[in-house]
């Protein structure tokens, strides 16, 4: 039974790739075993043969997906600056004044989100603000610590 899903998973890459236009072929091909299984990338790479594309074709697909590849690269660095925005920075806030530390695992979490999608700042906010929250609730522990001293030898 697992041999014949991951024969219908190969026959549906197949497929996909197959339908690929020329321009997307060849942008899978580039892109190669970076994000794709190397047998995916060699039947990609096969198919693109056999296409028997000219060789003025290849030059402006080439030229196209290079574009492509320049617009992706300057649209992830472009995301990569994009700050957290004021409910992001409210409850990474919140979690640190709020959880006493006990939401750092989610807190990793959802900053290793954010730079899998790319988003490098608003990652480092997220942390930097539960972090703001943990002192705040530390300053606040001293504080009333404080007070409580001041007051209790007031008091006596």
């Amino acid at each position: 039974m697992i041999l014949l899903e991951i024969c219908m998973l190969r026959e549906q890459t197949r497929e996909f790739i197959q339908r690929l236009s020329d321009a997307d072929l060849l942008a899978y091909v580039r892109t190669g075993v970076e994000a794709y299984e190397a047998e995916a990338v060699q039947f990609a790479s096969d198919e693109f043969e056999r296409r028997g594309l000219d060789e003025n074709r290849v030059v402006e697909l080439t030229a196209a997906v290079e574009q492509n590849e320049r617009q992706d690269r300057e649209n992830a660095a472009e995301r990569a600056l994009v700050p957290l925005g004021k409910k992001e920075k409210i409850v990474a806030f919140s979690l640190g004044i709020f959880s006493l530390g006990l939401a750092f695992p989610k807190v990793l979490w959802i900053a290793s989100r954010y730079k899998r999608c790319g988003d490098l700042r608003k990652a480092d906010h997220f942390e930097a603000y539960f972090g703001l929250g943990l002192l705040a609730f530390a300053a606040m522990g001293l504080l009333i610590g404080a007070l409580v001293f001041v007051l209790s030898h007031v008091l006596s």
